[in-house]
């Protein structure tokens, strides 16, 4: 939102430049909380893990024309919340909280619109992430989470760009 004098607030545009920084900021306050929630989770921790990316399989399976993209965005954002459930740091899942919200503004458009990545198997990322992170494999899982959101932000660069040739702002 921005606000303008007399006029009130107004949804911000998008930028490709927002984007990346928004998703480079994401990658290190995330690589940060995941590696402490696997140094401190527990098994419920875990468990959380495994609910959280059932119930986003199950949501993922129920895909086609007539789809709801508000669950499926719920249940994404309840698994990549369930990774860092447990790094005890309130001030760092406020931040991943208004990093998602800052991300989901440019993932929502295209899920509206049903354009998904040729050749890209989002959820085989979902599941190796959980795996890593189960194993406590930090080097593994951080890798992971980086190139799960380098991805999506080159792939949303990529629609944004093909949208609006002339890289300018794109209001949704």
């Amino acid at each position: 939102m921005t606000a303008e004098s007399l006029r009130g607030f107004r949804v911000a545009p998008l930028s490709l430049d927002e984007l990346h920084d928004a998703v480079n900021v994401r990658i290190k306050v995330e690589c940060d909380a995941l590696r402490a929630s696997m140094e401190l989770g527990d098994d419920n921790w875990a468990a959380g893990i495994v609910s959280a990316l059932y119930a986003l399989n199950l949501q993922v399976a129920r895909a086609g024309p007539d789809a709801d993209i508000w669950a499926l965005e719920a249940r994404h954002y309840a698994f990549h919340r369930a990774l860092l459930a447990a790094c005890n740091s309130p001030w760092t899942l406020e931040f991943f909280e208004r990093l998602y919200a800052a991300t989901e503004r440019y993932r929502i458009p295209t899920l509206l619109a049903a354009t998904h990545p040729a050749g890209r198997d989002v959820q085989a990322e979902h599941s190796a992430l959980a795996e890593a992170t189960l194993a406590r494999d930090a080097d593994k899982a951080t890798a992971l989470l980086e190139a799960h959101y380098r991805k999506t932000a080159d792939h949303l660069s990529s629609v944004f760009s093909t949208d609006n040739p002339n890289g300018m702002a794109v209001a949704v």
